[in-house]
């Protein structure tokens, strides 16, 4: 897949997010109902959209859950879902971060080998945050347009 069907993909996907408040549904082209904010979401799985066993999945994505955790952040459950057309192929777990800095998550999501993670500031607008140098001819941190419905 290349970076604009990727994007294409981040931009059909829906996170649903467990929080102490209960359960949240989040799309980038949406304002976020989520609290507390600000949050990341961000998972270790399927590194730059290649798949990968689960065994190695769930091994990365403990380990990342252990950064967040190390850093001070309150990590709660996300699951990613695919709602296009081929939605029914798969979903994706990762983590909200609550107190967790946007700086930190880019080296994370880096680090992961993530294209991007998700970041939901004070505001509530979800942003596609880059974390792969080159993802959609971005920079590492760099913010990418989600055109919103009017």
């Amino acid at each position: 897949m290349n970076d604009l069907d990727l994007l294409a993909a981040y931009r059909a996907t829906s996170w649903t997010v467990e929080l102490p408040g209960g359960q949240a549904r989040l799309r980038l082209d949406e304002s976020a109902p989520l609290h507390p904010r600000p949050l990341g979401i961000i998972t270790a799985y399927n590194p730059a959209s290649v798949p990968r066993s689960d065994k190695d999945n769930r091994a990365a994505n403990e380990e990342l859950r252990r950064e967040l955790e190390r850093a001070g952040a309150a990590v709660y459950p996300a699951l990613a879902h695919g709602t296009g057309e081929e939605a029914q192929e798969w979903t994706e777990p990762g983590f909200a971060a609550v107190g967790a800095e946007l700086p930190l998550l880019v080296t994370l999501g880096e680090r992961f080998g993530q294209n991007a993670i998700v970041w939901v500031g004070e505001a509530g607008e979800p942003a596609l945050v880059v974390t792969r140098a080159g993802f959609c001819g971005a920079r590492v941190g760099e913010i990418l347009p989600t055109p919103r419905p009017e």
